[in-house]
């Protein structure tokens, strides 16, 4: 018997989260994370995504979306089959990386949307990565809103190849 679909809705504000299989790490450096932030943001584009808030953690990353079209599972799909890729390749691994479906809640109130971006905001503080949110740079709190920093020349060339 096949998994239940998800249920989607338009314009519909999600917090994702998806984590590494057992205890193994989802980005093990800032190439990692880089390249996963690249992606996220060709699957922003790709999949009408609005952004509000991500992070990525040790083993596991969040986000807060809203959805234009009705894309959240093709998106998902796409986003961890194309990071696994990527990073089985680049570490000489093999297998699966992340650890079964994606969590997804939709989120109805605002009181709701409030706790997710704090929760999104507090997670690098609680798993002790920083001790500010400020602090984690591989997040749009700490990135300032932004989705990604800008590497050197070098790099940024080697992700473009990368996700070409």
């Amino acid at each position: 018997m096949g998994r239940e679909q998800r249920h989607e809705v338009l314009n519909g504000i999600y917090h994702l989260t998806q984590h590494a299989t057992g205890d193994e790490p989802l980005f093990l450096d800032p190439f990692d994370r880089f390249f996963f932030e690249g992606l996220l943001g060709r699957t922003l584009t790709r999949f009408r995504w609005e952004l509000h808030a991500y992070c990525q953690v040790g083993n596991h990353y969040h986000l807060l979306i809203v959805l234009r079209e009705l894309t959240l599972a093709l998106g998902m799909q796409s986003l961890n089959c194309r990071y696994v890729q990527g990073f089985n390749q680049r570490h000489g691994r093999r297998g699966t990386l992340v650890r079964g479906r994606y969590t997804s809640t939709l989120v109805e109130t605002e009181s709701h949307y409030l706790e997710c971006l704090t929760y999104i905001a507090m997670d690098p503080v609680g798993a002790g990565l920083c001790r500010r949110p400020e602090d984690w740079e591989w997040s749009s709190y700490g990135g300032r809103g932004t989705l990604a920093r800008k590497p050197d020349r070098f790099l940024r060339d080697f992700i473009d190849i990368c996700l070409a």
